[in-house]
């Protein structure tokens, strides 16, 4: 599920987007007198961000997908965004995300690939690459992350 806990990047991204929404609210409508603001704030919900960057940067196995991505499977869920950064996938893995992203390719929104491929060598990067992107063909994303991740023979 999500883990904002070990990175807190995520989060703050969130905090920061809701805040804000919250500030051009108030510069477009002004200062609420006390008594008309509710009494219990509205509580900011993550219950549409699926995220699996949090703790160390590490490559990611078939059965490790499986169980990491459980929660976009399970249906009536109300993910609109994901973040798959700080996990390396190779091909087994691949295969099990790119099916999973193709059952909720339509419900998407905004999709964090950065260093999905990080550390892998460049054929496998390709296709790595590729079935995250057939996956995600046909979806109305309006944010897309696909950064960093070189593969090994481009450092050398």
């Amino acid at each position: 599920m999500r883990s904002f806990e070990n990175d807190g990047g995520s989060a703050v991204q969130v905090y920061a987007k809701e805040s804000s929404i919250l500030v051009l609210d108030l510069i477009k409508n002004g200062h609420k007198p006390k008594e008309d603001r509710d009494i219990v704030p509205k509580m900011i919900t993550l219950d549409h961000v699926f995220d699996i960057c949090g703790g160390r940067h590490a490559f990611i196995e078939a059965e490790e997908a499986k169980e990491l991505l459980k929660p976009l499977k399970e249906p009536g869920n109300k993910f609109t965004k994901s973040c798959f950064s700080n996990r390396s996938f190779g091909l087994p893995a691949a295969h099990v995300a790119a099916s999973v992203l193709s059952g909720v390719k339509d419900q998407l929104t905004e999709v964090d690939l950065s260093d999905i491929v990080s550390r892998r060598l460049e054929p496998e990067t390709v296709e790595v690459l590729r079935m995250f992107s057939l996956a995600l063909e046909g979806s109305k994303l309006s944010y897309l992350i696909l950064s960093s991740g070189y593969p090994e023979s481009a450092r050398d």
